[in-house]
């Protein structure tokens, strides 16, 4: 039982005695029919006697056999025990008086107090309810105390044994479910039945965390209100975690196989030396030209790792040895455990916070425990994670590899924005980590630390800053929270809570840029989706609201949340597009590169793609890198035409053409995006490289200066002043050049082509023939970069200079680094 909540009655009783004692002073002439007023501070103080000289009155009363003597001696030196605090000496005394005086009241109220006082709550309230009873005139019997105390300790471990017994069936109930749940990642996986019992085990008890706090405190009927949304949130996320972490949202089968063998060589001896079993390895095609390099471990029955195509084709191999075992590590050191388990201990906060605050801002706290703790968790495993992947391939390759992650990352490390964003970030930022390596790192192979000192103590400051914020917030929430609603403490909570989506308001213009392109009739509508489920969590919060303050019982508070819930079903349901299905296969088929198969898509369904802008580009992009260029120029000219502000496909359209050699009517959709695009690097990059082939150099160099202003790490801006550099034939410059977008944009297939043209110039065949060979090798890996017929004619040039040509990828060849299981789908 709480103490609060017994405190609060016993004060209700105490202020009834305390009534009823002035009544009857004031309107009844029997003094004993009075009820005493039991106040300890105002009786020590008025008591002249002490403790000693007590106690000698009570031997002389008890030498006299003057029972009625003892017990109000005894009653007067356990209320001076009591207000001296010496609360065991006091309960001694009153239940000596109680046996000498079995009516004695002031002996009884003391009594209760001394039980709350040692947190003996179930005793204090079985002895009130005796005092009310024999208020009413009920007879007491002293023989029936200690049976009903017996009674009382009885039912707390009846009450303790059901509990268990509960608790206990549900965990035997979630335990086949979550078996059942991860089974089919657990297959996929290669996982052991072992792992599979334990995970699901784990994830039982992860579950069952919030009701087992409500349980602490179901006593108080605003907890339901918490424990309801505290619990679905656990609970959905854990069956989230049990399901299918390696896929992704439009793909409906695993994602395929990798099978370089030499690539899986090299993470089953990372995997040995981390201490591991060698996971299964899926690769996630990108349908970006530029192939971002990530990679993640997913599925707690059976740790799998996903690659994306980047880590293959732009890394070198050591700098990809690093970012497998920086993923490999977080299997090793439990990251995923730990990360899992935040989840439930802000469920578990949020429940037992409403003890303190209202039911609003025991949610707010959750929530806010769960951002902030599982920033700190993640934190310190990346610090880790990096550490041990050093020690595996070499502290002097990690601290490459992290530049070169780095520099592709869309938020730059400068700046206010990026000082906030990366004071509550997940991912420490990338001077914080390579500082952290170079500290731990042997004297013999520290790396050179050219990074800023200044630099790294702004980021610890604001980390230090943003988690002072953090607990802040909680602790000012716990301490100053008010019942009455939202006040300053609940606003600093929902600043805090709005953490996870600072990353995104700090990328708005690449974000709003990136809009702009893909803007068609019909694309506002998820934004009507989303407006309407923010308006259902309002809705939500309020209903929270108005239970807490007493307006809605149990009962009518129920109807507000299921019809959210309906609303909430109604508005994905009345969004979802019809065509969403043929969208999301298109779109996994180009991820796949089945170009053939999504072009044959789009005739089984020929309404659907005719009615859905998405749906007509994706094909003619499958149509473009089919070979059909000519078709899918036509399909493009023509969605231009249909859909204006579809800007994307004036872009493609522009790429397709460059590649084609039609570059006066690159020219031309270059000038119109500059209209629709006024602060966007891309159509200035796409005039430049249609100046360069034009053999408009200057101009060419213009371009790609004004797309550095726009945007000073766009690192094909650099490549194609490497490109003009090599028309000018200045090979210094081109490297200088080179460098610059290796630095900012490694390893894409625009800079491997330029590289190729540059020694192409030069007199070194077997350089100029191992740079085309790896220009292909990067074209023909990324057919979204749209070089092929660039490609084809650098290959008929080195032809033509050197005798022996470059041998090209046989058409009808798959990807060797990948091959789908039998019967399992793409994805």
């Amino acid at each position: 039982m709480l103490v609060l909540p017994r405190l609060l009655m016993l004060a209700v009783v105490a202020i009834g005695l305390c009534s009823d004692r002035l009544n009857a002073q004031e309107t009844a002439s029997d003094d004993s029919a009075a009820i005493p007023v039991f106040d300890a501070e105002e009786i020590a103080r008025d008591l002249e006697p002490s403790i000693a000289d007590l106690s000698l009155e009570i031997e002389k009363a008890r030498t006299a056999g003057d029972q009625e003597a003892v017990g109000s001696l005894l009653t007067e030196r356990g209320t001076l025990h009591l207000a001296n605090d010496d609360v065991e000496s006091a309960l001694s005394d009153f239940a000596a008086s109680l046996e000498a005086m079995p009516d004695n009241l002031p002996a009884r109220t003391g009594l209760v107090e001394c039980y709350e006082r040692l947190g003996m709550h179930q005793l204090a309230d079985a002895e009130l309810e005796r005092i009310l009873r024999d208020m009413e005139g009920a007879p007491y019997e002293p023989d029936a105390v200690l049976g009903e105390s017996l009674l009382t300790v009885l039912d707390d471990v009846a009450e303790v044994v059901a509990i268990g017994i509960i608790l206990g069936g549900l965990f035997l109930m979630l335990l086949p479910l979550n078996m059942l749940l991860a089974w089919r990642q657990s297959k996929e996986g290669g996982g052991t039945w072992l792992r599979l019992i334990a995970v699901s085990g784990t994830y039982a008890l992860y579950m069952l965390a919030p009701v087992v706090a409500w349980l602490c405190c179901r006593e108080r009927t605003e907890a339901v209100a918490v424990f309801l949304p505290a619990f679905v949130f656990n609970f959905t996320l854990a069956v989230m975690a049990l399901g299918r972490p390696v896929r992704v949202t439009h793909v409906k089968g695993a994602m395929p196989l990798v099978t370089d063998q030499a690539f899986l060589l090299r993470v089953s001896e990372l995997s040995r030396q981390l201490g591991l079993r060698t996971p299964r390895v899926r690769m996630l095609r990108t349908l970006s030209s530029t192939q971002p390099a990530m990679a993640w471990v997913g599925g707690m029955p059976a740790p799998s790792l996903v690659v994306t195509d980047g880590i293959l084709h732009r890394l070198e191999a050591d700098e990809r040895d690093f970012v497998i075992a920086h993923e490999l590590a977080h299997v090793a050191n439990g990251s995923l455990w730990w990360l899992t388990g935040v989840t439930p201990v802000a469920a578990v906060g949020a429940v037992l916070a409403t003890m303190y605050v209202s039911p609003m801002t025991a949610l707010l706290i959750g929530w806010c425990v769960r951002v902030g703790l599982y920033r700190v968790v993640s934190r310190y495993f990346e610090f880790d994670c990096d550490r041990r992947a050093a020690k595996v391939i070499g502290y002097e390759t990690a601290v490459s590899a992290l530049k070169k992650i780095h520099a592709a990352h869309p938020l730059r490390e400068r700046g206010v924005r990026s000082f906030i964003i990366y004071a509550t970030a997940t991912h420490p930022p990338q001077v914080a980590r390579l500082d952290s390596l170079w500290r731990r790192a042997p004297d013999d192979v520290k790396p050179e630390r050219d990074w800023s000192v200044r630099h790294l103590r702004r980021g610890r400051f604001g980390a230090v800053g943003a988690a002072c914020l953090w607990l802040a917030a909680i602790a000012g929430a716990l301490s100053m929270g008010t019942r009455a609603g939202i006040g300053i403490v609940d606003g600093l909570l929902l600043l805090v809570g709005t953490v996870p989506l600072w990353p995104m308001f700090a990328m708005r213009s690449s974000v709003r840029r990136q809009q702009k392109k893909v803007n068609y009739t019909g694309s506002r509508r998820n934004r009507w989706m989303v407006a309407g489920l923010v308006v259902v969590l309002i809705l939500l919060l309020v209903a929270v609201q108005l239970m807490s303050m007493g307006w809605l019982d149990d009962g009518m508070a129920m109807v507000p949340v299921l019809g959210m819930v309906v609303a909430v079903i109604l508005i994905l349901h009345l969004t979802q597009n019809r065509s969403a299905k043929v969208e999301q296969e298109l779109v996994r088929l180009l991820q796949d590169h089945e170009f053939e198969k999504a072009i044959e898509l789009a005739r089984q369904h020929p309404q659907q793609v005719a009615r859905s802008p998405v749906c007509r580009y994706n094909v003619a992009v499958a149509t473009g890198l089919a070979g059909d260029r000519e078709t899918a120029i036509t399909e493009l000219r023509q969605l231009r035409a249909d859909e204006p502000k579809m800007l994307i496909a004036t872009l493609t359209l522009a790429v397709f053409l460059l590649d084609e050699g039609q570059l006066e009517e690159v020219l031309g959709l270059a000038e119109s995006l500059e209209t629709s695009l006024p602060d966007d690097p891309e159509p200035q990059l796409v005039a430049g490289r249609a100046l360069s082939q034009l053999g408009r150099l200057d101009e060419a160099e213009a371009s790609a200066r004004e797309a550095l202003s726009r945007d000073e790490d766009e690192g094909v801006a650099w490549t194609l002043l490497a490109e003009v550099a090599v028309g000018r034939g200045d090979r210094a410059e081109a490297e200088t050049a080179l460098s610059e977008a290796n630095r900012l944009a490694p390893g894409l297939p625009y800079n491997q082509l330029v590289r190729a043209e540059m020694l192409m110039a030069g007199d070194d065949a077997e350089a100029a023939r191992s740079a085309v060979r790896a220009a292909r090798q990067a074209v023909k890996a990324n057919p979204f970069a749209i070089l092929e017929r660039r490609m084809d004619r650098l290959a008929a040039e080195f032809t033509g200079k050197w005798s022996g040509g470059i041998e090209p990828y046989s058409e009808d060849v798959a990807d060797p680094t990948v091959v789908m299981k039998d019967g399992e789908a793409a994805g």
